[in-house]
Parts: C-alpha cells; sequence; structure tokens
C-alpha cells in the first residue's frame, strides 16, 4: 500500500505584538509587528483628526483597541488622514518568527494632539506590488495622560488624570465631556490630586449625549469612551454577591470578611471588618464595636 502525502508549507502570519492600545508619549513611540513567511508587510496608518473624536466614538464600538463601525459607509477614512508605509522583513526561514518596528513618533503632529491611529498592517509583495494574505488592525493612542474614570451611586463622576511618565497625578490638564455634536458639556481643570468632578451625566439628547471624556495638558490628549463596555470593570473576575443597595442615609453597617474561605485545624484565621455610613458622609469614628465568635 502507497500513499503521497504533501507536507503544507508553513501558515504566513502578521500581527502586532502585545494586546494594549495605549503607547506613551515620552518612550521610543514604536509598535513591534510579528510575522512569519512574508517578504514585507505594507502598513496603513490613518492620523484621526482631533476634532472628530465625537464621530470616532458615536459611530462605532467594541473594542477599544480594534473598534466596529456601525454603518458600513463610515469608517477611518471619514475622521482621519491617511498615510502608508512599506516595512521589509527577513525572510530567511519560513518556521521562524520576523519582527519589525513602525515608527509612530513621525506621524504625530506638531500644530496640535494628533496622536490618535488606526493602523492596518497586511503582507506585502514588494516586486509585484500587492497584498499577500495576512493582516491585522490595531487603534493606538499616543499619550502620557491616563485616565481613570469612576462613577458614583448618584451618577455623578469623579475623572483622575495620571502621568504615565512619572505614575504621579497630572495637575492643569482639562477635562470635558464631549457630547454627541461635539462640543462639550463640561470641563474642569485638574487640581493637584489629578482629579475632576462632574455632575450625573443624563438627561441629555438632540446631540449633547455624552460620548466621551477627554483629558488635554499642553498639545497632549487623550480620551475615554463614555460608554463602550469593555472600558468598564470586568465583575467576572470577582465575587459580587451580597447585601444590595447603600443602607438609611442615617445609619452604619458592618462587614466582616476573612483572608481566605477554608481553614485546617490549629492554623490562623485572620478577619477584616469595615464598618461605613449609608451615604458615606457619617464618620464611625468613636462609635463602639463588639465582635463575637
Amino acid at each position: 500500500f502507497e500513499r503521497l502525502h504533501r507536507v503544507p508549507d508553513f501558515p504566513r502570519e502578521l500581527s502586532f505584538v502585545g494586546e494594549g492600545s495605549v503607547l506613551s508619549l515620552s518612550g521610543e513611540r514604536r509598535l513591534a509587528l510579528q510575522a512569519r513567511g512574508l517578504e514585507a508587510a505594507r502598513v496603513e496608518v490613518s492620523r484621526v483628526r482631533p476634532n472628530q473624536l465625537n464621530h470616532l466614538v458615536s459611530q462605532s464600538g467594541g473594542r477599544f483597541k480594534d473598534p466596529d463601525f456601525h454603518n458600513w459607509s463610515f469608517g477611518p477614512d471619514n475622521v482621519s488622514e491617511a498615510f502608508e508605509e512599506v516595512l521589509a522583513l527577513r525572510l530567511e526561514d519560513p518556521a521562524k518568527s520576523q519582527y519589525a518596528a513602525l515608527d509612530l513618533g513621525r506621524y504625530l503632529a506638531a500644530e496640535g494632539p494628533r496622536g490618535l491611529f488606526f493602523l492596518r498592517a497586511e503582507g506585502w509583495d514588494p516586486l509585484a506590488r500587492r497584498p499577500t494574505g495576512p493582516e491585522d488592525r490595531r487603534l493606538v493612542l499616543v499619550t502620557d495622560l491616563g485616565l481613570l474614570v469612576k462613577e458614583a451611586a448618584d451618577g455623578s463622576r469623579e475623572v483622575f488624570v495620571m502621568s504615565l511618565k512619572d505614575g504621579g497625578p497630572a495637575e492643569g490638564a482639562a477635562v470635558e465631556v464631549l457630547g454627541k455634536n461635539g462640543a462639550p458639556l463640561f470641563t474642569r481643570v485638574t487640581g493637584p490630586d489629578g482629579r475632576a468632578a462632574f455632575p450625573a451625566l443624563t438627561g441629555y439628547q438632540r446631540g449633547r449625549e455624552p460620548v466621551a471624556i477627554t483629558a488635554r495638558l499642553g498639545s497632549d490628549l487623550s480620551f475615554i469612551p463614555f460608554a463602550w463596555s469593555d472600558r468598564r470593570l470586568e465583575l467576572s473576575r470577582f465575587d459580587v454577591g451580597g447585601e444590595s443597595g447603600t443602607g438609611a442615609a442615617g445609619g452604619l453597617k458592618a462587614f466582616l470578611f476573612s483572608d481566605r474561605g477554608v481553614y485546617r485545624p490549629g492554623e490562623e484565621a485572620r478577619f477584616g471588618r469595615i464598618v461605613k455610613g449609608g451615604d458615606w458622609s457619617r464618620p464611625p469614628a468613636g462609635v463602639p464595636l463588639e465582635v463575637s465568635a
């Protein structure tokens, strides 16, 4: 019995390295590409115009690093300026990975905060000047401003702006709640703690619905979508069971927790206690606390 088996070629691969979508403005501002079995990669760089940020967020959704546009006729070309370049790769062994670096620093506009890019990389035949298969996409923000947004029970929001360069709070940053029509609903300037407070952002309509929270410091720009689901804390990683609600405004609540759920006989068990007011306004200092086991 005979059979001829044909060994397939190594698959061609191309992808951006890593899962993140933020590059530090104070770093090298380079994004790595990983490839296999390719002679070159063509990269399309679409630099989002800063006055089009509201359209980018309102017309797309999904994941921050790879947003999906709701309308097939609306895409990166509607909100950005396009560039392209070809990165040469060393095709020596099709079984080995190849690497190249895309320098985004050369695409940063000097006249304003222009550090948000749509990137599309595809395999490229430099002689025939045509695509050769695999591709990858990524939305990348080049900034030194990190944003953290916390929503309170009454709908108000606290925005914390930090420097990605040194990890400290960013003082003097202009934080705006951007409406769907591009006009800011509120503007605040961060203090020494890098914090800006906003009231409840509900009831807005007719083009004034909030779509993003932006922060500007000098020529630097950062933003976070207002309602995209992937920007929210993933609660499935935590135990969120137990009593719900904030309790009476004038009362206190006590909670007991341990360092783990199961102990062997003779082991030391450690317990912690939390006492808080129902509306967080009444300090529990001086209140007697009785613990019984």
